[in-house]
Formats: structure tokens, C-alpha cells, sequence
């Protein structure tokens, strides 16, 4: 098991913004990565953890799986940071007790991204996200990044436009909102 922090701006976009931005990018940056990740959610049945902004999930990359416990904290114009536990698992569960505590968490869904990482400098990470959920897609950037390029961020979130969205939710707040309106139907 090991520990990290992270720190990222999101934003949704609409599916022509996001790949005007993602031409611009492959234009103009180098390609790290392309995966496909698959994040199976966790909670109590009354979603306690998602209520109180904490992410239990599963994430499969290839055949690898992680169990990650992540706390999260908003804190302006969409920058997060966040809290992480992460442990290697070797089968996926419908059910498992949370670490550190009595409760039972259920397996209420997934969430399939295909993900592209581009890398404007050192320390810095762009991310174009296209996510799948309970019948919906969307279209997301992240910009994560060590936090003492914050100023060199700003930058590069003036010169792609993206500023001053409104304020995004995080992919499992998306999908138990989502989840959530489907069962209330």
C-alpha cells in the first residue's frame, strides 16, 4: 500500500471543444500515454463515502487492478487536490470491508475512460478524458501537476482558454449523481 497526493484542475467540455484542444495538443506537445482505464465504484448502500467526497474504487488498467481510496477537496475555480490510498489487488469483488473501518462497501457500477496524456513540460500533465457511464459520455480535461508549477498552469490554462468554467464535479461525483437520477426514475 503507498500514499500520494495529487493536484489537478478539471473541466468539462463540449465534445468540439474538446477536440479542437485535443489538435492543439497533439500539435503542439509530446504524447505519454493512451490507456484505456476502467473505474469500478465502490460504497456503503446509502453512498455515505461519495456524500462525504471520498472515492472507494477499483481501477483496471490492462489486467493490472488497484483498490484507491481517495479523499477529495475542491478548492478554487476548479484545482482539486486530493488524498490517496492505493493497494494492488489480484481479483475484482462485489463486496469488500474499507480499510481502516467496520463498513462494507458494494460494488455499484463502472466507468470506462479513454485517456491520452500529453506532456507540455516536465511536471505537467494534460489529459483528455472521454468517459462512459449508466448511458452517458462526456468529455473532460485535467491538468495534473506538481504543485509548484502552479503559476506555470495558469499559463498554460490561459493560453488554451479554458479558464473561468464553471465548477466541475469529479468523475465519481459524476457518476453517483448519475446513478442516483437513474434510480429515483
Amino acid at each position: 500500500m503507498f500514499f500520494q497526493n495529487e493536484s489537478e484542475y478539471k473541466y468539462l467540455l463540449e465534445k468540439s471543444d474538446f477536440l479542437w484542444l485535443f489538435l492543439y495538443a497533439k500539435k503542439h506537445y509530446s504524447a505519454e500515454d493512451d490507456i484505456i482505464q476502467i473505474n469500478y465504484y465502490y460504497d456503503t448502500p446509502d453512498n455515505n463515502y461519495n456524500i462525504n467526497n471520498e472515492t472507494i474504487r477499483i481501477r483496471q488498467i490492462g489486467e493490472n487492478l488497484s483498490l484507491q481510496r481517495k479523499k477529495h477537496i475542491m478548492t478554487e475555480n476548479n484545482l482539486y487536490k486530493s488524498e490517496e490510498l492505493i493497494e494492488k489487488l489480484n481479483a475484482l469483488p462485489l463486496n469488500m470491508e474499507c480499510s481502516g473501518t467496520n463498513d462494507i462497501v458494494y460494488f455499484k457500477g463502472a466507468l470506462i475512460t479513454e485517456r491520452k496524456i500529453y506532456k507540455p513540460e516536465t511536471g505537467i500533465n494534460l489529459i483528455f478524458d472521454t468517459n462512459y457511464y449508466l448511458g452517458t459520455c462526456d468529455y473532460e480535461i485535467e491538468i495534473e501537476f506538481d504543485y509548484s508549477k502552479k503559476n506555470r498552469v495558469s499559463e498554460l490554462l490561459n493560453k488554451l482558454c479554458i479558464q473561468n468554467t464553471e465548477n466541475v464535479k469529479n468523475k465519481s461525483g459524476r457518476f453517483f449523481d448519475k446513478l442516483s437520477s437513474l434510480q429515483s426514475l
